[in-house]
């Protein structure tokens, strides 16, 4: 599928998703990156894979956190067991090795803490660097004089690292002192963690 943003051509293709994942890329698509001077990769995984089939073609990374500053309960959901943590003890290991992997890789940082945090735990040196911010398709989000129902909203996955358990708790401090701001959470949650939330807020929310 292709279509005009401005004068720049954006073709959309399910071999995003592989190269996201760090899946395996066949011939056909590997003769098909062949044909751009520069790929871009939002993780490290897609990275990792792509500069080890494309060697002809310059590899680009953007980079959404830096796996070393993460503690690894930021990877744990809120409600967590024996096996999430072993596997995202494993996750953060597998990330960190493509980080070291990857030195040398011109890297996109979509915010200028991030940036500061690349070099500062030497993910990539200042040269391989630039700040790009993400960016808001103006078409699709427009400002409107509508008042929204709630006063807050929360989106995001279920994981410390999003906090979402801090934000229900600062809700129930504002609730005490008689303030009644509301909340809107968005995300996808099993029946379990719903409960869980409800449990965090307590009868006072």
């Amino acid at each position: 599928e292709e279509h005009l943003v401005g004068n720049i051509l954006v073709k959309k293709s399910s071999l995003g998703r592989t190269i996201m994942q760090g899946g395996k890329l066949n011939s056909r698509a590997q003769r098909l990156l062949s044909d751009f001077d520069a790929v871009i990769s939002v993780n490290n995984y897609g990275a990792h894979s792509l500069r080890r089939v494309l060697a002809q073609v310059h590899v680009v990374r953007q980079i959404h956190t830096v796996a070393i500053d993460r503690p690894l309960m930021t990877y744990l959901p809120l409600k967590w067991g024996v096996l999430q943590y072993a596997k995202m003890k494993w996750e953060k290991i597998r990330e960190e090795k493509f980080e070291k992997a990857l030195r040398g890789v011109s890297t996109v940082c979509v915010s200028g803490y991030l940036l500061k945090k690349v070099i500062e735990h030497k993910v990539e040196e200042e040269q391989n660097t630039v700040f790009i911010p993400n960016g808001v398709d103006t078409e699709l989000f427009k400002e409107t004089s509508k008042r929204d129902k709630y006063d807050l909203l929360f989106v995001g996955r279920f994981q410390y690292a999003k906090g979402l358990d801090l934000l229900i708790l600062a809700l129930k401090k504002l609730w005490l002192k008689g303030l009644r701001p509301s909340l809107m959470i968005v995300g996808s949650f099993t029946p379990k963690e719903r409960v869980y939330i409800q449990r965090i807020a307590g009868n006072e929310l």
